[in-house]
């Protein structure tokens, strides 16, 4: 995990990391190819939940969630093609989808999902700085 996001999450509460076989063995399972950033914070932490730089606050589920977080919402025709990987922890869902693209969707709603950034590096800066939308 690079400086940056380091900084960006002093303040979460993180986990001990998970092993990359955890994290292969769970992208085939969800059909998805994690983004190298997101992995790297991955192998680093596992988890994070808490504030994100100056203005935001966040969560990123633990690897071992993924699969059942996923499953939860499978027949929501609004996360099609999406994989959740955390929340806003207020009813909004952190997905990426096929191109490792970061997008936000509400959990219950039928409104269209929004790109917001294009890695999730870039993500967790504008979460941090309370720029998402």
């Amino acid at each position: 995990m690079d400086d940056e996001l380091q900084h960006l999450t002093r303040q979460m509460d993180l986990g001990a990391g998970a092993s990359r076989e955890r994290l292969a063995e769970v992208g085939r399972q969800l059909g998805a190819s994690f983004p190298p950033d997101y992995l790297a914070f991955m192998i680093a932490t596992n988890v994070g939940e808490g504030p994100v730089g100056e203005d935001g606050y966040g969560a990123v589920y633990p690897i071992e969630e993924l699969s059942k977080a996923n499953r939860a919402y499978a027949d929501f025709e609004h996360f099609e093609g999406l994989v959740i990987f955390g929340s806003d922890m207020g009813g909004e869902a952190f997905c990426f989808d096929a191109e490792g693209s970061v997008v936000m969707v509400e959990y219950i709603s039928e409104r269209e999902a929004n790109v917001l950034i294009g890695s999730f590096a870039d993500f967790m800066r504008r979460l941090g700085d309370g720029r998402l939308l």
